[in-house]
C-alpha cells in the first residue's frame, strides 16, 4: 500500500462522519480505510497509548481519571494547604496556614448540653501571669478562690477547698531549701477544744506472707552530734520521750506496757504480781529464760519462776569474783533491818512442804541460833572423814577435817592414861575440840583433848571400868574459835 500522508488539516478542521480516514488496526492487520464515524468509535474503545508521549495538551478534562500521583500536583508554597477559601463554590487553590486556620471552626464550650471540638481560643495578653486556665466553657479564666494565685502565704501548703478552689492550710509551712514541713495546730491561737489528732493515719494489711512496716523514717547521718534524736516528743517544750540516733530510749517519767504488766517509773522499774524479771540463756531476749526474780508473797522475793508441782529448778546466788592471780575475793554481806533500839534478826528458813519455817536465826548481837527442835548446828556431808590407828593405841593419825571418826587400835583397856597425836590442818590454836566414844568400846573410857595448836591436837584416854580387849571408835568435832 502506498504511504499516503494527510496534511493540510488545521487544528479544529471539521470532519464529516462519512469522510474516509486511513487507520491502523490494533491486531496488526495493516492499514485500513475508516470513515470518520468509525474512527470515533475505534478510538473510544479504550486504546492503550504507549508511545510516543502525548506532550503537553493545550486543554483537557480529567473528570473520570484516577491514579494521579501526589507528586504530579504542581508545586505550591511551603506550609500551604489546598483548599477553597472563597466562601463560595470555586476551584481549590494553595492557601496559607493562616488562611486555613481562619476557615476551621472554633471550639464551642459547654453551656449545659455539651460543646463541640475545634480550634481553642488564643489566650490574651497577661493571661499567663494571671494564672488563667482554659475551662470547659471555652474561655480563659482564673480558678476561683485564689485571686489569680494559690491562697495564703507563699510557704503554706495548699489543699482543694472546693470544686475549683484552692485554700491555704493554716499552721503549715514548707521550707523548700531544707525540704522540711512544719505543722502547728493552735485552734486559731486559743488552743483546740476537741480531740483531733494532727496526724491521723490508717492502713489495711491483708497478706499473711508479707512483713509490713507502718511508719518508716530513715536518716543518713553523714555527720551529726552523738545526742541527735530520731524522735523527740515534748510537752511545753520539755522532752518527755525521745529516741537517740544510736537507739537509746529516754522517758522523762515512766514507761509502761499494759499487756506485759511492766512499768518504768521515776521511782524505778515495777512489775505486776503475775510478772517476773527474767534472764535468758542467750544474747537474745527471745532465748530460753532460766533465771527469774518474782514475787512470792507480800514483801517476799523469790528466786526462780512460780512454784510447780514437780521439776523445780535449783537456784544459785553468787557474788562477783576476782579471777586474777594472788587476789582476794570480795565479801558477800547480808544486812538485816536496823532499828532505833535494836535491829531485826536474819532468819533462814526451809520448807518442809510448801510452808516455810525458820531453822536458823542470826541475832543483831551476832548470835547464831538453831531454832528447830530437831535441827541443830553442825557439819554436813563433806566436812568429815575417818582414820584408823595402825600399830598401837599411841600411834598418831592424820585426818585434815573439822570433824570425823578415829578407830583406835584393838587392845586391852587400861586405867593408866595414854595419848596419841592427831595431825589436822583444819585446826587452829584457838579452836575447841570435842570428843566422844561413838561405838566399839566394851570398857568405859574417859577422853580429853589437849595441846591444841595450829595443825594438831592430842587425845588422852584411859578406862574407868574394865580392861577387856576392844576397838573403840572416837568422834571428834572442831569448833572454830578465836581469842580476840
Amino acid at each position: 500500500m502506498v504511504d499516503t500522508r494527510i496534511s493540510g488539516l488545521t487544528a479544529g478542521s471539521a470532519v464529516a462522519d462519512a469522510d474516509i480516514i486511513p487507520a491502523v488496526e490494533t491486531a496488526g492487520i495493516g492499514p485500513v480505510k475508516k470513515t470518520a464515524l468509525q474512527l470515533k468509535t475505534y478510538v473510544s474503545n479504550s486504546p492503550t497509548l504507549v508511545t510516543p508521549a502525548l506532550g503537553t495538551p493545550a486543554s483537557g478534562t480529567l473528570t473520570n481519571c484516577t491514579g494521579l500521583p501526589v507528586g504530579g500536583i504542581a508545586s505550591i508554597a511551603a506550609t500551604s494547604f489546598v483548599a477553597n477559601s472563597t466562601g463560595a463554590g470555586a476551584s481549590p487553590s494553595a492557601v496559607s496556614a493562616a488562611t486555613a486556620t481562619s476557615i476551621l471552626s472554633a471550639m464551642v464550650g459547654d453551656s449545659g448540653a455539651g460543646g463541640t471540638k475545634g480550634l481553642v481560643p488564643a489566650p490574651g495578653a497577661g493571661d499567663s501571669a494571671a494564672g488563667k486556665f482554659l475551662n470547659a466553657g471555652g474561655t480563659w479564666t482564673v480558678p476561683a478562690g485564689g485571686g489569680g494565685s494559690p491562697g495564703g502565704s507563699g510557704t503554706e501548703v495548699q489543699y482543694r477547698a472546693g470544686v475549683s478552689t484552692f485554700g491555704a492550710m493554716s499552721g503549715s509551712a514548707w521550707d523548700n531549701t531544707n525540704q522540711a514541713l512544719s505543722l502547728t495546730s493552735t485552734g486559731g491561737g486559743t488552743g483546740i477544744t476537741t480531740s483531733n489528732p494532727i496526724l491521723n493515719l490508717a492502713q489495711t494489711w491483708n497478706a499473711g506472707a508479707v512483713t509490713f512496716t507502718g511508719l518508716k523514717f530513715n536518716v543518713t547521718s553523714t555527720a551529726s552530734s552523738a545526742s541527735s534524736l530520731l524522735v523527740d516528743l515534748q510537752t511545753g517544750g520539755a522532752s518527755q520521750f525521745s529516741v537517740r540516733k544510736d537507739g537509746v530510749v529516754t522517758a522523762s517519767n515512766s514507761f509502761t506496757t499494759t499487756a506485759l504488766n511492766v512499768g518504768m517509773l521515776s521511782a524505778g522499774i515495777f512489775v505486776g504480781n503475775t510478772a517476773n524479771f527474767g534472764f535468758s540463756s542467750g544474747s537474745s531476749v527471745f532465748a530460753a529464760t532460766d533465771v527469774y526474780l518474782s514475787r512470792a508473797a507480800a514483801a517476799s522475793l523469790q528466786i526462780g519462776a512460780a512454784d510447780v508441782s514437780s521439776g523445780a529448778v535449783a537456784q544459785t546466788l553468787t557474788v562477783q569474783s576476782n579471777t586474777g592471780a594472788a587476789t582476794t575475793g570480795p565479801d558477800f554481806s547480808i544486812v538485816g533491818s536496823g532499828g532505833l533500839t535494836t535491829g531485826g534478826n536474819i532468819l533462814i528458813q526451809t520448807k518442809a512442804t510448801t510452808t516455810g519455817a525458820t531453822q536458823l536465826k542470826i541475832t543483831p548481837s551476832g548470835g547464831v541460833l538453831a531454832v528447830n527442835a530437831t535441827g541443830g548446828i553442825g557439819y554436813g556431808t563433806g566436812a568429815g572423814g575417818t582414820v584408823t590407828q595402825a600399830t598401837s593405841r599411841t600411834t598418831g593419825v592424820t585426818l585434815n577435817k573439822v570433824s570425823g571418826q578415829i578407830t583406835m587400835f584393838t587392845a586391852a583397856g587400861s586405867a593408866t592414861p595414854a595419848t596419841f597425836t592427831v595431825t589436822n590442818s583444819a585446826v587452829a590454836a584457838t579452836d575447841v575440840v570435842v570428843l566422844s566414844i561413838a561405838s566399839g568400846a566394851t570398857n568405859t573410857y574417859n577422853l580429853s583433848a589437849s595441846s591444841v595448836s595450829a595443825g594438831s591436837f592430842v587425845i588422852t584416854f584411859y578406862t574407868s571400868g574394865g580392861t577387856a580387849s576392844d576397838t573403840p571408835v572416837i568422834n571428834f568435832a572442831v569448833i572454830k574459835a578465836v581469842a580476840a
